[in-house]
């Protein structure tokens, strides 16, 4: 089990905790492409990792933490206004890699049903 130190009330027990998800800058003025990144892309790397947690069965209060996700290691907690080190910067997709700077070219995948599936609304073929 893991021992998750609440910024106002110390080390607890993980039972008395949930997790909110990766914790990304949100952009107070954004594009619907810089929402999609918020909203939908994960970084998903093997190491350091900042989440958002709260403390439900205690202040109910969300704050920052930094786990490794190969040890669950936590290396850093902290409120909301202090960002976690490593956190990148608002709008910019979490890679876990330096940015370049340049705008991301991931393009949406085709959601086309593959070779041997029914279209909706097709009859199913005889058996």
């Amino acid at each position: 089990m893991l021992q998750i130190t609440c910024p106002w009330c110390g080390p607890r027990e993980e039972i008395e905790f949930r997790n909110g998800g990766e914790g990304v800058a949100i952009p107070a003025q954004a594009t619907d492409a810089e929402w999609a990144r918020v909203l939908y892309y994960r970084s998903n790397p093997a190491g350091a990792y900042a989440e958002r947690w709260v403390h439900v069965h205690g202040c109910r209060q969300w704050f920052h933490v930094v786990r490794d996700t190969l040890t669950h290691e936590i290396t850093h907690t902290s409120p909301l206004d202090v960002p976690p080190p490593g956190t990148p910067p608002v709008g910019q997709p979490s890679t876990g890699q330096p940015s370049t700077g340049q705008p991301s070219t991931l393009q949406p995948t085709s959601l086309q049903p593959s070779t041997g599936a029914t279209p909706l609304g097709s009859p199913p073929a005889a058996l």
